[in-house]
């Protein structure tokens, strides 16, 4: 699989694990998840994106990293990605 993932505050390759078996999402099927598209090597609509994510992380009690952090991580995946049309998620 071709692509970069942005995990815990670092960058790695797909295909290197990263789920502990304590995740809740391995443990019990939590998750929560945002998909977006980018062009020209930016995310469109970003902000809006992001508040839709974090408002439905406050709704089901999960505790996300902020939205600033999440903005940077999506600009840093892009750019180490090297693409400029993408969908990330």
């Amino acid at each position: 699989m071709a692509g970069i993932a942005w995990v815990n505050g670092r960058l790695q390759s797909p295909e290197e694990p990263a789920l502990a078996p304590t995740d809740g999402g391995f443990l019990y099927g939590e998750g929560l998840f945002e998909t977006m598209r980018a062009y020209r090597g930016r995310a469109f609509l970003l902000d809006r994106h992001l508040t839709r994510l974090l408002t439905a992380a406050a709704d089901l009690s999960f505790t996300p990293p902020t939205g600033e952090v999440l903005a940077a991580a999506v600009e840093e995946t892009l750019r180490a990605s090297g693409l400029l049309d993408a969908s990330v998620g």
